[in-house]
């Protein structure tokens, strides 16, 4: 994982001048026949050439194919090369571009009934750096606590509506004093997933109205810094079918 403190990012870039560049390092041209690159409209300069000798080391090029040479290389710089998640000196990991947090939606939406399930949908992106190792969802505003089933929280690939591959999880922990759910995944979810956490509740909240849940995600690492990714909103209602 790369420290952000550490070094240049970007590969070393020639000097220009206003309408050629002299580049004695450039590893494709050191050694190659004059004639095949006076074809490509390259010039050797006369001081690098020798009497008799059919090869040269350094080239005038044009300024409009430098640019066309130096974006080729960038280009394949920041393609090639993957992104790597952020570390502070104290050893934090932290994500290079966070999850997101797409939907949140209910099986059920009558009051304190049975069989609900909770569907919170995220996106890990390819560029994220560093794999997901653990979400929490906590209950913030609603009337009363709700009670899970930690037995049945479940984890797949895909939405709600698209189930993919399951992801295994191997912990799961339920606070109910803060109304939080932790879940782990093991092994962690890679970059460029999208998937979905299921949360079976004892019952749908007794009371009608909304109720929101705060979505936190971990990367991987000893020490990691768990982004927010916002509120999942859940509407529920007073059902006359509802019984104590």
């Amino acid at each position: 994982m790369m420290n952000l403190r550490q070094g240049n990012i970007f590969p070393p870039v020639p000097s220009l001048s206003a309408r050629s560049l002299s580049w004695s390092a450039f590893p494709l041209l050191v050694g190659v026949p004059q004639a095949s690159w006076r074809r490509r409209g390259f010039r050797p300069l006369a001081s690098d050439t020798d009497a008799g000798s059919h090869r040269c080391s350094l080239f005038t090029v044009p300024w409009y194919k430098l640019k066309i040479v130096s974006f080729f290389f960038v280009l394949c710089y920041f393609l090639v090369t993957p992104t790597l998640a952020i570390q502070t000196k104290d050893g934090t990991v932290y994500f290079a571009q966070p999850p997101r947090l797409l939907k949140a939606v209910t099986t059920r939406s009558e009051t304190y009934v049975w069989s609900a399930t909770y569907y919170f949908t995220l996106s890990l992106l390819p560029d994220a750096g560093v794999p997901l190792e653990r979400v929490t969802i906590t209950e913030t505003e609603g009337s009363g606590n709700i009670r899970y089933n930690p037995k049945k929280i479940i984890a797949f690939e895909g939405t709600h509506r698209q189930k993919g591959q399951q992801l295994a999880v191997g912990e799961v922990a339920v606070d109910q004093e803060t109304n939080t759910v932790s879940v782990t995944f093991d092994p962690p979810v890679p970059p460029g997933k999208t998937f979905t956490i299921g949360l079976r509740p004892v019952r749908t909240p007794k009371y009608g109205g909304i109720y929101l849940f705060g979505v936190t995600a971990f990367p991987v690492g000893e020490k990691s810094s768990g982004h927010f990714l916002g509120y999942g909103r859940l509407h529920f209602y007073d059902s006359s079918n509802s019984y104590d």
